[in-house]
């Protein structure tokens, strides 16, 4: 079956799924203008998200996570909330957004004070939006559109879950699209036999196969709790995981690991804050859709890319039915549904999460790159 999908067309060639105008603010004392800016601007009508960094220490990882947003695929135009003496600079931020087809404008808190620029940050940030608001979405294909995977919670009801998920990827990747997701998520998809699935037939999964038998035998040596050693395993497993991505796009199938701006290869080292700093850290690698995979429920959505949340578990389905997208029955072919929620999704179907007005998230401090 073919799925029809319309995107925005961006000039750097790709297309995204929403229309946004996205604040970043560069530090936590910017934080507060832009959040109220954007809560203004969300009950004038307009599609905005609000991101940003809360300390002020140098780290480039967060300044390439926010060069990263600045230029996302479904975002038109950035607003970018500075304070005024912080290390990240609002301008270059925004240079690098124009040079990248996107129209960005700047206010600094410390040039304004707090009201002046809730208010000016309204006015400009109509101003933006009534330029890029008339843009029109196209006919487009998957070719070169990223979608993020995500585990965050794990009962027996995930493993039904990814069963299904396991045609939906192949079909995805097949038409062209990339799939973001942890390296660990390789083993939970494909435990018993990963390097038999057509999903994932590449060179570089040995080398995954290695790295993870490492940390296996580390864990297996520590000389803990049982209890302890779980917990250490599970800190260990989500912060040594870097992302990865299975794609046919461009012209080299495989795993890439490299970090370009220009083309949203994957960004290295340890994702922190969570379930959301996945998500966000997916949104950095150019994820215009993120599909999350729970158990207990995760009640959780991130600025710029819509969640699809998904479940096996009728419990929390009927606990958390306003917080969960798709239900899957074990006992049915779910893969027609899960990409026809996928298909309507991506023309402009809200996920539930957006549904529920989470627009907004905090950017996590991750290791430096080297």
């Amino acid at each position: 079956m073919k799925y029809s999908i319309k995107g925005y067309p961006r000039g750097s060639g790709s297309f995204g799924i929403r229309n946004k105008l996205l604040i970043l603010y560069t530090v936590n004392c910017s934080a507060f203008i832009a959040r109220s800016i954007g809560e203004r601007l969300r009950l004038a009508g307009l599609d905005v998200d609000v991101a940003g960094n809360e300390s002020c220490y140098d780290n480039q990882t967060m300044v390439n996570q926010l060069l990263r947003l600045s230029i996302h695929p479904n975002v038109g135009a950035v607003l970018i909330i500075g304070h005024g003496c912080e290390f990240i600079q609002a301008e270059k931020l925004a240079n690098f957004a124009k040079s990248h087809d996107r129209a960005a404008k700047t206010l600094f808190g410390q040039q304004l004070g707090t009201r002046t620029a809730i208010e000016k940050g309204v006015e400009t940030g109509l101003n933006l939006y009534r330029g890029f608001g008339k843009t029109q979405a196209e006919e487009c294909s998957l070719s070169g559109m990223v979608i993020g995977l995500s585990v965050p919670a794990w009962d027996d009801t995930v493993s039904l879950c990814l069963s299904s998920m396991e045609g939906v990827l192949s079909y995805l990747i097949d038409h062209g699209a990339a799939v973001v997701l942890a390296e660990r998520y390789l083993y939970a998809l494909y435990p018993d036999d990963i390097s038999g699935n057509s999903v994932i037939k590449m060179p570089e999964l040995e080398n995954l196969r290695k790295k993870a038998e490492r940390c296996r035998r580390l864990w297996d040596k520590l000389d803990v709790s049982e209890e302890k050693r779980t917990l250490l395993k599970a800190y260990i497993q989500k912060h040594a995981a870097g992302c990865v991505k299975l794609s046919q796009v461009p012209n080299a199938p495989g795993i890439w690991f490299s970090d370009s701006l220009q083309d949203y290869g994957t960004m290295r080292g340890p994702m922190n804050g969570g379930i959301i700093g996945e998500l966000m850290q997916y949104a950095g690698n150019g994820a215009v859709l993120n599909l999350m995979v729970t158990g207990k429920g995760t009640p959780a959505g991130c600025a710029v890319t819509p969640a699809l949340i998904i479940t096996a578990n009728r419990d929390t389905q009927e606990k958390m039915g306003g917080d969960v997208d798709i239900l899957i029955d074990p006992e049915q072919e779910m893969q027609a549904k899960i990409l026809e929620r996928i298909c309507r999704t991506m023309n402009g179907s809200l996920t539930a999460s957006e549904q529920n007005g989470q627009f907004g998230a905090l950017l996590f401090q991750n290791a430096q790159e080297m």
